[in-house]
C-alpha cells in the first residue's frame, strides 16, 4: 500500500502530549473494499491478525478459546491451532510479532473496570507443523498509570484493541469510547508487570481496533471504524521521531461506509499488502480482506491527480445538494462519485458560472469520492464527499 499513501499533519496539545488534528476534507482519501475470502466458522470472533513466517494468524476476543490459528488465505480454511494451556481468553484483542515471539494481546478493557491486563508471548520455535498444539505463554502485565477510577462506564477511555511490537517495546493503542482518540503507550517486551509509559495520543475521529508495523518499521497501520461499525477506515502513520507514532505524518483511508461492518484485524504481509479481517455481525459473516496499492487504483478508477481550485460546500452534506466551485477555465461534462464498490453514479448538476450545483438525490447515506470530467477529456479527482 506504501505506493499510494500520501501524508499530511497538523499537531495540537493534547494532556501535554503532542497531539493531532485532522483535517478531514485534506487528509481523508477514500478506497473501496475488496472481498477476499469468508472465514471458517470458527474464527466468526476474529480480532486480531499477524503475518508471520509461516503465514497469517488470527484468534477470537473475550470469552473464547485460549487459541490462535493459521489460516489459508485463500479459501479462509484453518490450517493449524495453538492452544495456550495456561491462561484463558478474558479479551484478546491482538496479535504481533517478532523475530522470536508471537505476542497475544489480553488487553479488552470494555467497561474500563479490569485489573487484570497482560500481554502473552509465545516463543515461535516452539511451534511445530502439527494441526494442533498445546503450547505455555508468559505473560507481561501492566496497567495504566492515569486510570485512576475503575467503576464500570460505557464510555471509558482505557479500552484497548490494537497492539503493536517494535524495536525492544510492545505498544497499544487505546480504544476512547469518551473522546474518540487514541493513546499511545509503551510496555517492555518481558515478562514481569508495569505500569505503562504515556508517550503519544492524537484525535482519530473513531474508535481504534487493530494496528500493524510495515516490515520496514516507517509506516504504523491502524484499523478502525465510526460509532455503530460504520465508516470503517485505515489510519496510515509515517515519518514519525523514534516510537513517537503519532508525532510524524498521517493520512486516513476510509475503506467503507457498511452499516454494522465490524473491522477488527489487519495485518501487513510486505509494504504493499495489508490484510483486514471482520467479526460476524447481523449483517456480515467472517471475512478475510486484501488490500494492494494496484488492486485500490484498479478498483477505485481515479487517477491520483487533484487541481486547485475545486471547493465543495457543504461536506458533510444534509440537504440534498451541495456546490461545487469550478475553476473558471475548466469545461465540466460530467460530475460523478465513486462509492464503496468502485461504482460510478453520475450526479445532476447545474452550473451557473463558475458554480455548480449538485443534486444528491440519487445517493445513499455514506462516503463516496467525487470526480469530474472535463472537456479535454480528463478526469479530476476532487476528494471526499460524505452524505448524511
Amino acid at each position: 500500500m506504501k505506493k499510494t499513501f500520501l501524508f499530511l499533519a497538523a499537531v495540537i496539545s493534547f494532556n501535554g502530549l503532542k497531539s493531532q488534528t485532522i483535517n478531514p476534507q485534506t487528509d481523508t482519501e477514500f478506497i473501496p473494499a475488496i472481498s477476499k475470502v469468508d472465514l471458517s466458522d470458527k474464527v466468526d470472533e476474529t480480532s486480531g491478525l499477524v503475518w508471520t513466517e509461516t503465514g497469517i494468524w488470527t484468534m477470537n476476543d473475550s470469552k473464547n478459546a485460549a487459541s490462535i490459528y493459521r489460516l489459508d488465505t485463500s479459501t479462509g480454511a484453518i490450517l493449524q491451532t495453538v492452544n495456550i494451556t495456561n491462561y484463558s481468553n478474558t479479551d484478546w484483542e491482538d496479535i504481533a510479532d517478532d523475530s522470536m515471539y508471537i505476542y497475544i494481546g489480553d488487553v479488552g478493557n470494555n467497561d474500563g473496570v479490569r485489573k487484570d491486563l497482560k500481554i502473552l508471548r509465545i516463543l515461535k520455535s516452539k511451534i511445530g507443523t502439527q494441526a494442533t498444539q498445546n503450547i505455555s505463554a508468559e505473560a507481561i502485565n501492566f496497567s495504566y498509570p492515569d486510570q485512576k477510577n475503575f467503576s464500570p462506564s460505557s464510555v471509558s477511555n482505557f479500552n484497548c484493541e490494537a497492539m503493536v511490537a517494535y524495536q525492544d517495546h510492545l505498544y497499544v493503542f487505546t480504544k476512547d469510547h469518551g473522546d474518540n482518540k487514541t493513546r499511545l503507550y509503551r510496555i517492555p517486551k518481558t515478562p514481569g508487570t508495569y505500569s505503562a509509559e504515556l508517550i503519544d495520543s492524537f484525535d482519530c475521529k473513531g474508535l481504534i481496533t487493530a494496528s500493524d508495523v510495515s516490515p520496514d518499521g516507517k509506516q504504523i497501520a491502524l484499523l478502525g471504524y465510526a460509532n455503530g461499525h460504520t465508516y470503517s477506515f485505515i489510519w496510515i502513520l509515517s515519518d514519525f521521531t523514534g516510537d513517537h507514532f503519532c508525532s510524524g505524518k498521517k493520512k486516513k483511508y476510509v475503506i467503507g461506509e457498511f452499516s454494522d461492518w465490524q473491522t477488527e484485524g489487519l495485518a501487513y504481509q510486505d509494504s504493499v499488502n495489508i490484510w483486514v479481517s471482520n467479526e460476524v455481525t447481523t449483517a456480515y459473516v467472517q471475512r478475510l480482506y486484501h488490500y494492494t496499492s494496484s488492486e485500490i487504483l484498479t478498483k477505485a478508477g481515479v487517477e491520483n491527480s487533484r487541481i486547485n481550485g475545486f471547493k465543495i460546500y457543504p461536506n458533510p452534506a444534509n440537504s440534498g445538494f451541495v456546490t461545487l466551485q469550478i475553476p473558471g477555465n475548466i469545461s465540466v461534462l460530467e460530475i460523478r462519485v465513486i462509492n464503496s464498490l468502485g461504482q460510478k453514479i453520475r450526479l445532476p448538476f447545474v452550473r451557473t458560472g463558475t458554480s455548480c450545483l449538485l443534486d444528491l438525490s440519487v445517493l445513499k447515506s455514506g462516503v463516496y469520492w467525487l470526480e469530474v470530467k472535463t472537456k479535454d477529456g480528463g478526469d479530476v479527482r476532487i476528494g471526499e464527499l460524505v452524505n448524511w
